[in-house]
């Protein structure tokens, strides 16, 4: 898929942007003409990317070409906001107030910025003063539920939501901002009774049905999410998103009714994001029918299809997950290859967008690498898997077991002092220091740190049973569990 720039903003000014930053890069590359327009949609596609120094540049060159532009000056006051230079956007919105009161982007933005200092009073007057000139409704709706909301009326601030969906019911835009509002403000309760009510009033409109669906889906409502979208495809026969959700209803749908839903599906006609939306739901579909080799298919031709980073490495990493077997040398290196392509993609990520997929690609490079006799750099795998999050309980497990197995019990052992010296409350690390302990045949040390670690996290008695059952057997860790029963 896309990046989630391209999907905001127009080709033409994602183009414009790449063209703008190649001509600053490269004197030899044009520059493009712009207007006062395209520097807006430049700095706006820089703020969404976060790219903030960009960002104030470009506005620098505008600013020096279109001084009095309004459009501009708020994308100013906007970007300082972003950088935390709260009282030169104040400066700044002053200063264009001074010209022009009450303009309602700059309410709007004002707005915003109280939100930010925590100054909710005075922000609600400004979003009503907003909302009063004919400013976006769902801007109104949203600052004025979270002002509400944060001042204990919370009831009020969700019937502002509402009132908003009820306005227009027939917007898919508006629909998916109640859904995260409703995510956000824990509400799916209070959500799935409004839409209830609604469906009933207007029974066929199918964005409210689509909304319902998704609602009881989060509320784990599975027969009240099928027959929501049994009701999207009565009024939309060819909603391609409620065919794809009845296929991974199939177990519970009507054989000739998820044959129907097969026969929709043309992908050589639909846009990327459809192809994308059907390809997943049938590996998906596969997956949970215990059919990998068409799970494989649909995941190969998935990654036909325009990819960012993110997708790229989840893809990877699950063809090489369904392509490893431990006992078959071809099929090992095939799966190594495809985390190696995962974790190329990884680099190009930031690490919080997804850590734990990151750690286990580097967890997965790992077990390949081992397997095929490459001992070093399995372990430096294993051990970035591990760095990379240390809430990744299997890559910890991972990395600190095979060190013990492979006879590493110095590194070992200096890495779990590394890990407890950053979080010294880690029951984890204590079980796994006793194990390394043990290794270096110091009982007593080791019958220690399993005490602290069982004390701390009765759960992990279990885990360690599964994990590493020989160890448990052991004659002091009995009296250990007994002592603790």
């Amino acid at each position: 898929m896309k990046e989630e720039v391209d999907d905001v903003f127009m080709p033409e000014d994602v183009d414009l942007y790449q063209r703008y930053w190649a001509a600053r890069a490269d004197a030899s590359v044009p520059m493009p003409d712009l207007e006062e327009e395209d520097y807006t949609a430049l700095v706006n596609i820089c703020m969404m990317k976060q790219e903030y120094d960009k960002g104030m540049s470009v506005l620098d060159e505008a600013l020096g070409r279109y001084p009095n532009d309004d459009e501009l000056q708020l994308c100013k006051v906007e970007l300082l906001a972003a950088t935390e230079k709260t009282d030169e956007a104040f400066k700044l919105l002053d200063e264009l107030d001074a010209w022009y009161p009450n303009n309602e982007e700059r309410l709007a933005v004002r707005a915003g910025l109280y939100m930010s200092q925590e100054r909710y009073e005075e922000a609600e007057q400004l979003f009503r003063q907003y909302e009063s000139l004919g400013g976006d409704a769902g801007v109104a709706a949203a600052g004025l539920a979270q002002c509400l909301a944060v001042r204990g009326q919370r009831m009020e601030g969700f019937r502002k939501i509402c009132q908003y969906l009820k306005s227009e019911p027939d917007s898919p835009e508006v629909c998916n901002r109640f859904i995260v509002w409703a995510i956000e403000w824990e509400m799916l309760s209070e959500a799935a009774e409004v839409l209830h009510k609604m469906t009933a009033e207007q029974p066929y409109n199918k964005y409210l049905w689509k909304l319902l669906y998704e609602i009881c889906e989060m509320l784990e409502d599975h027969e009240g999410a099928k027959e929501a979208n049994e009701y999207t495809l009565a009024i939309d026969p060819d909603d391609y998103e409620a065919h794809g959700r009845r296929i991974l209803y199939s177990d519970t749908c009507d054989a000739a009714l998820v044959e129907d839903s097969f026969s929709r599906f043309q992908p050589e006609k639909w846009t990327d994001t459809q192809r994308f939306y059907f390809y997943s739901i049938m590996a998906d579909y596969y997956a949970d029918h215990q059919q990998p080799e068409r799970e494989l298919f649909y995941i190969r031709e998935l990654m036909k299809e325009p990819l960012d980073d993110l997708e790229t490495a989840a893809l990877n990493y699950r063809l090489a997950s369904r392509t490893f077997k431990r006992d078959d040398v071809a099929a090992i290196r095939e799966a190594l290859a495809y985390f190696r392509t995962a974790a190329e993609a990884s680099r190009r990520m930031d690490r919080h967008l997804d850590g734990m997929l990151i750690s286990d690609i580097h967890r997965g490079m790992g077990q390949c690498l081992l397997l095929l006799g490459e001992e070093a750099d399995g372990l430096a795998a294993l051990r970035e898997a591990w760095r990379i999050s240390s809430a990744n309980e299997v890559a910890v497990f991972d990395y600190f077991m095979n060190l013990c197995i492979l006879d590493k019990l110095d590194q070992a052992l200096q890495d779990i002092e590394l890990g407890l010296s950053e979080e010294a409350d880690n029951a984890r690390y204590q079980l796994m220091k006793g194990v390394i302990l043990h290794y270096m045949n110091k009982p007593n040390q080791a019958e220690t740190c399993f005490k602290t670690a069982f004390i701390a996290d009765p759960e992990l008695v279990a885990i360690a049973k599964e994990g590493m059952p020989e160890i448990m057997e052991l004659p002091n860790l009995q009296r250990i569990l007994k002592e603790l029963e």
